[in-house]
């Protein structure tokens, strides 16, 4: 990519060196060009007692070297733009053989005379390859750096173009080994990035450079507050505004920012691919992932009932304990989709089990009395208040430690309900199907095979613990909760029917209270 030069080079040159008007003092010079680096107009005007001789100078090169002498004598004399000026022909070549240090070393008075420019035009003729001249990415960054730290305003989109050649942690190997160049130091691009951003605020593509590097930085609240800023201004295009929704959905994880999500977050992203392309690509890869899906749990259900009665061994069982976070995935975007897969999670599981395993699970329901019918229910009850108590006092410690409420799992963004129909599905798949897989895959094949090595409380512990932690790093001790509550209740009755029925109880009404 070319860097433009300016056509009005004049106007960037001599800016404020004079009185547009007035008669010259001293010598000095425009440079005019057709936009690109060579074959550059030269225009120098000079004091009435000077005029003649830059007038009958023989040729353009004549009438260079005595611009070249003048402004050197004027130099000598103390006038610091002379010094200035000189950077300008030393980076061109101009009366003079190239010496591109010695012009970054005068181009940087530019500043303190209130004429940054000339920082902008060396580090855009540094950020190209051209014969004899070898790109040099971190010193046109630095020189771009100290012309926007100067308040050259022009120089934001070379700054811009410069931060996307910057080092990223996920090719910085490649970048140094492979490719025959240094690029940008990602600590140098951000901070023109910040630059850009402080001069101009407004400006979309430097607020979204800056978002990407926090990103990268693994500083996802500052990305998510960048993003959400661009959303935030007037104008912005559609893909951007795309992007600014991806970074926040992206981030919000991490930056304790999901409860803010919204739907938006997820419908402008999808906005942006072809209308027909997205809704054939998505059959494709929901019938795909179905198929797959299912191929994947027959199989694990196949090998998992060939265990026998003592139920799946390490590997199966940590088959199950994965495969649900996995495959439900595969319909999180949709209620339709996560009752599908509930639906099929479910059936597999359920299939997996030996007889004599599902009898061990799931006994079946018999109340000899009034009694023996109330117990399981007030069961029921002191579960859901032990999960509400410990979730109340998460909740309290989290608020007073980090000085905001813990968010919503980043699954529950995905999962809302527009229509009653997608309440009934959405609540099928996990307060009804999801239940009873991870019910069996935790507290039935985990805690089993744990408790054939361990004591049965250290079973449960090691079960619930790792619940929690599968379903992410904000909701790992609420959710770890729950499964302690779980198998509480998988040990106090030897059946999963009352875990499964309080884990459902949970999920419904957490997608009500969403």
């Amino acid at each position: 990519m070319r860097i433009p030069v300016p056509r009005r080079v004049a106007a960037i040159v001599l800016a404020g060196a004079m009185p547009a008007a007035a008669e010259p003092a001293r010598v000095s010079f425009s440079l005019h060009s057709d936009g690109g680096w060579t074959n550059w107009t030269v225009k120098w005007t000079a004091p009435v007692a000077e005029r003649n001789a830059f007038r009958d100078a023989v040729s353009d090169e004549a009438r260079a070297e005595l611009g070249v002498a003048a402004l050197k004598r004027q130099e000598a004399g103390g006038d610091r733009p002379s010094a200035f000026e000189l950077g300008y022909l030393h980076l061109f070549g101009i009366g003079m053989t190239q010496n591109l240090a010695e012009a970054e070393a005068r181009l940087r008075i530019g500043p303190g005379l209130g004429r940054p420019e000339g920082l902008h035009w060396m580090a855009s003729y540094l950020s190209e390859s051209r014969p004899g001249v070898s790109r040099d990415l971190p010193r046109a960054g630095a020189l771009a750096l100290a012309a926007l730290e100067a308040g050259h305003k022009p120089a934001v989109s070379l700054g811009l173009w410069l931060a996307k050649l910057r080092e990223r942690p996920a090719l910085r190997w490649v970048a140094r080994r492979l490719i025959d160049e240094r690029l940008l130091p990602a600590d140098l691009a951000e901070r023109i990035l910040r630059q850009a951003v402080k001069l101009e605020p407004g400006n979309a593509d430097a607020l979204m450079e800056l978002a990407d590097a926090r990103m990268e930085a693994r500083d996802h609240a500052e990305a998510w507050r960048l993003a959400t800023r661009v959303l935030a201004l007037p104008d912005v295009p559609a893909k951007t505004r795309a992007m600014a929704r991806l970074i926040r959905v992206s981030t919000a994880q991490k930056a304790g920012r999901v409860a803010e999500l919204g739907r938006d977050d997820v419908r402008e992203i999808a906005a942006m691919l072809p209308r027909r392309a997205a809704r054939i690509a998505g059959i494709v890869a929901a019938v795909i992932g179905m198929l797959l899906a299912a191929g994947l749990l027959a199989l694990w259900a196949f090998l998992t009932r060939r265990r026998g009665a003592r139920g799946p061994g390490w590997f199966l069982t940590g088959g199950w304990v994965g495969f649900h976070a996995l495959i439900f995935g595969v319909g999180i975007l949709h209620p339709a989709g996560a009752a599908i897969t509930g639906l099929m999670l479910a059936v597999a599981i359920l299939l997996a089990m030996h007889p004599a395993v599902r009898l061990r699970l799931f006994p079946p329901l018999r109340f000899a009395s009034f009694a023996g019918a109330a117990r399981p229910i007030l069961g029921l009850a002191a579960g859901l208040a032990l999960v509400f108590a410990f979730n109340l006092a998460y909740e309290q410690v989290y608020t007073r430690w980090t000085g905001r409420p813990p968010d919503l799992q980043l699954v529950a963004v995905f999962l809302r309900a527009d229509t009653a129909a997608d309440m009934i599905l959405l609540l099928a798949g996990v307060a009804v199907f999801v239940p009873i897989v991870e019910e069996t895959a935790f507290r039935g094949f985990l805690t089993d095979w744990l408790a054939r090595r361990l004591r049965p409380w250290m079973a449960v512990l090691i079960s619930a613990a790792l619940f929690g932690v599968i379903h992410g790093f904000t909701a790992a001790l609420p959710v770890a909760g729950i499964g302690l509550v779980c198998g509480w209740l998988r040990l106090r009755t030897g059946g999963l029917w009352l875990p499964v029925v309080l884990h459902g109880l949970i999920n419904g009404i957490a997608i009500f209270m969403l």
